[in-house]
């Protein structure tokens, strides 16, 4: 399943059967076209998510979305 849960930011839950055991966090590049993985950086202020395709930094609201849904699941 995946859901919206930022601008250009999505959560893909999938596992063992549909029973949403893992995540993958996903940004909206090209308009909308595709959907390509997040990966976590580190630096000095906290994690931030990078766009593998278009290397796009998710920064402010849209990586606060992606911590509060890695703390709640």
């Amino acid at each position: 399943m995946i859901r919206k849960i930022a601008d250009e930011v999505y959560v893909e839950e999938y596992g063992y059967d549909l029973g949403y055991e893992e995540v993958k966090f996903l940004h909206e590049c090209n308009e909308g076209q595709w959907m390509y993985p997040l990966v976590p950086r580190e630096n000095e202020s906290g994690p931030l998510y990078w766009c593998v395709e278009c290397g796009k930094t998710v920064e402010n609201g849209e990586a606060m979305a992606i911590r509060l849904y890695e703390a709640i699941y």
